[in-house]
């Protein structure tokens, strides 16, 4: 998400048009006419688990299907498309039931109540787990920061609690809105993206509420002409972002990979998407590449399922 010092949280998603609705776990077999419909049944179509290789991620063909869901922004589904969280109007809205993602009615409101020094909260990002989320804050003292939010039982969660951000050297900075954290394990911290316009920086946790930086990557360092929107898929080893080839007028979607967590994004991008009517944003992208989520133009969250 990105405003103010504009960062922005993990984001996300679908296509446009399209009367027909259909819940995350229920994906059509749209003009397949050779194999399975997709299915989200293990984790969005057998994501690659924490600290594997990425696949290629290289799209051949059509999508299988592309379908819009409710309306809204910054959509993030857990790592087993059940729990969502989005932006909507201003207001942040939460679901736990897969095929609510299609019916504004199975949406709950959070975050009505707000502890004293906060004033409002945007930009949620519901982590892979779908047990805790990063959202950005706006103080009563004028300043943006990020803070974490952490599920207490159904439909619940916890007031929001600050994140404190320190550069490489330890050293607290300023605050803004992040990207959807990376799954954590038992020898691999969260890893989370701050976007801004051109640029984005990764931080790692290092300790409950304390992340730190990592390295910042520019348009310009990876030579390419356009850099926004980033973010991470949910084992941090592919970056997805929203670009425009040069002397290009349509937004489209790119990848890049990584081998580990812990490596930089270099080489070449691969384009995955490009909508031939509506600018995407805050594209989503699973483990697999198999299913894309992006916001477009008319604020409507859209999925799209490719098969690689």
């Amino acid at each position: 998400m990105i405003r103010g010092i504009d960062l922005r949280v993990v984001a996300l998603f679908l296509l446009a048009g399209c009367q027909l609705v259909f819940p995350l776990h229920d994906r059509p077999d749209a003009a397949a006419g050779d194999g399975d419909a997709m299915t989200a049944g293990d984790g969005g179509g057998g994501r690659d688990s924490v600290g594997s290789p990425a696949v290629a991620c290289e799209v051949t063909e059509a999508p299988r299907f592309d379908v819009g869901l409710t309306f809204g922004h910054n959509f993030v589904p857990d790592v087993d498309g059940n729990r969502a969280v989005k932006e909507l109007n201003g207001v942040i809205r939460y679901t736990e039931v897969s095929p609510n993602l299609s019916t504004e009615g199975g949406y709950t409101t959070l975050f009505d109540t707000l502890p004293a020094n906060m004033v409002g909260v945007d930009a949620p990002a519901l982590a892979s787990t779908g047990d805790r989320m990063i959202l950005r804050a706006r103080l009563d003292t004028g300043v943006d920061a990020l803070v974490e939010s952490v599920r207490t039982g159904e439909n619940t969660w916890s007031p929001p609690q600050l994140i404190e951000l320190r550069d490489i050297n330890d050293t607290v900075i300023g605050f803004a809105s992040g990207q959807e954290p990376t799954q954590a394990t038992d020898t691999q911290p969260r890893h989370m993206l701050v976007d801004t316009d051109g640029a984005f920086t990764e931080y790692v946790e290092i300790q409950p509420l304390v992340w730190r930086q990592l390295a910042t990557t520019t348009a310009g360092s990876l030579g390419i002409p356009e850099l926004r929107n980033a973010s991470l898929t949910e084992n941090g080893l592919r970056l997805v972002y929203l670009g425009q080839p040069a002397g290009g007028q349509l937004q489209r979607v790119y990848t890049y990979k990584r081998s580990t967590i812990d490596e930089p994004f270099t080489g070449a991008p691969t384009e995955l998407y490009q909508n031939q009517v509506e600018t995407e944003s805050y594209p989503y992208l699973s483990n697999d590449c198999k299913l894309l989520w992006y916001v477009s133009a008319a604020n409507q969250i859209r999925e799209v399922g490719f098969q690689l």
